[in-house]
């Protein structure tokens, strides 16, 4: 599903069937922040183009293109662009027990 909002981010949401339905997301930001929120799972995200602004736990972090930004599950966050250019990023939500998944599947082991 891809979106176009109107303070111009462009939102692309999709979910991986074989991975436990893990969600993905693909966004451009020009404008405009999100509000505070937070995640049931991990947001792993990373700034592909621009920079973004993330504001959490008080402090507020500029994450430059390159930039792998993890935020914890429960963590109150918000997010907006760092200038005028905005920003573009690739996000994945996972939760913990895909990371529980994966970390079995690493050593042959069930879960």
């Amino acid at each position: 599903m891809t979106e176009k909002l109107k303070d111009e981010r462009s939102v692309k949401f999709w979910r991986v069937a074989g991975l436990r339905n893990l969600e993905l997301a693909q966004a451009t930001h020009h404008r405009g922040s999100f509000p505070r929120r937070m995640h049931e799972g991990f947001e792993i995200s990373v700034i592909e183009a621009g920079a973004e602004k993330l504001s959490l736990r008080g402090n507020t972090y500029l994450a430059p293109a390159g930039s792998v930004v993890v935020i914890n599950p429960g963590e109150v966050h918000m997010r907006g662009p760092a200038d005028k250019f905005g920003w573009t990023t690739g996000a994945f939500y996972p939760t913990a027990a895909d990371g529980a998944r994966c970390r079995f599947r690493s050593f042959g082991q069930k879960n």
